[in-house]
């Protein structure tokens, strides 16, 4: 080992001996979101989190207001509200270890909440857009488990606002129920535009051989950090399978579905039995979230058509995650992009039920 290369490590191995004594540092690594993270990684955050103190009542943030930064709820507790109609509706409280304004960092999207502490001795720490970013660049690997772990919690806060939402409309006259399979007024996407975030779906006529897929995804490329080795490597792992007209999707539920050819029906189960989910078609997919996730509702699929599909298997997204971690964020990134505004139409919805609930209570008072 050489000198250089000596001295540089044993200033890493101080450096990490500091941070272990510090508490933000300890609270990082015992914190569900980032433990098992990598030394640098938590490291970095450790160095970038702002500690903040709040009184009970004072602001942390307002509904509208660009997102800047996320919290971790290091002490205390905080309540989230929101005003519409000139009407103030407390919507739910966090308390230590929660992390909360994940969404409008990762999206750029606006609070959809107020959020005040309701503790004297609140303590949060934020960390900035801009940090987290340069976090996304600088470590892929443990980026990739961070945002997938914030995945399942807001994949897991838009079914509770579904619940909500589908409990409301019992008690309201003429209000329709749904599902979060019905996924509103969010247009499915090509496999290009999954994993590349970029091209439409005019530009992918079909869905390719996975040799020729690969040509058709390096013309389409619009992120330098892509490379063609990961998407032949993303090709060749793709597995076929057809389906004849009114057969059934038979096989291992953790998979991501591409539709070469072809239109499936989707069916989901809900307490009321089974519920339609919609359809997918040529160029789209389904079944990311199972990937991602072992316990998420399972999906029955039935050929309307004769149908040609690609399969990417739970196991083998991993595999390829791991050696092509920029890749296989970009896929994540996307999935998460489309929950988020299924979360945010809901948020809505929601909303606007429990306005049209007050209103209904009101008269009836």
């Amino acid at each position: 080992m050489g000198f250089w290369q000596q001295l540089t490590e044993r200033a890493a191995t101080k450096t990490l001996d500091r941070m272990a004594e510090d508490e933000n540092y300890r609270f990082l690594r015992e914190n569900s979101m980032f433990h098992n993270l990598s030394d640098g990684a938590l490291l970095f955050l450790t160095k970038r989190v702002m500690e903040r103190s709040y009184s009970r009542g004072e602001l942390v943030c307002r509904q509208g207001n660009p997102g800047v930064c996320m919290h971790l709820i290091k002490r205390g507790s905080v309540e989230f509200s929101y005003t519409t109609n000139k009407q103030r509706i407390a919507v739910g409280e966090a308390w230590r270890d929660s992390l909360f304004g994940e969404l409008s960092v990762l999206t750029g999207s606006e609070r959809n909440t107020t959020v005040k502490a309701t503790d004297n001795d609140t303590v949060l720490l934020a960390v900035s857009r801009f940090d987290f970013d340069t976090f996304r660049a600088r470590f892929p690997k443990d980026s990739f488990v961070v945002i997938t772990r914030m995945l399942h919690m807001i994949v897991d806060r838009l079914l509770q606002t579904v619940r909500h939402y589908n409990k409301l409309c019992d008690s309201l006259d003429g209000w329709e129920k749904t599902s979060y399979w019905e996924a509103p007024t969010v247009p499915h996407q090509s496999l290009t535009e999954a994993v590349q975030g970029g091209a439409t779906q005019r530009q992918v006529r079909a869905f390719q051989e996975p040799h020729q897929m690969v040509s058709v995804l390096q013309q389409q490329t619009q992120c330098e950090s892509w490379k063609p080795s990961s998407l032949q490597e993303l090709a060749r792992r793709l597995e076929p399978k057809t389906l004849e007209a009114g057969e059934r999707l038979i096989g291992p539920e953790q998979c991501i579905y591409f539709v070469h050819q072809g239109k499936l029906e989707l069916a989901s189960e809900t307490q009321e039995g089974w519920s339609s989910a919609g359809h997918v078609e040529t160029n789209e997919f389904f079944g990311d979230l199972n990937v991602l996730f072992e316990s998420c509702t399972p999906i029955h699929v039935k050929a309307s058509e004769d149908s040609q599909l690609w399969v990417l298997s739970h196991s083998t997204f991993q595999q390829f995650e791991q050696s092509y971690p920029k890749a296989g964020y970009s896929l994540l990134n996307s999935i998460l992009h489309t929950v988020a505004r299924n979360l945010s139409e809901y948020t809505e919805r929601r909303q606007e039920a429990e306005v049209a609930m007050r209103q209904r209570q009101g008269g009836a008072q």
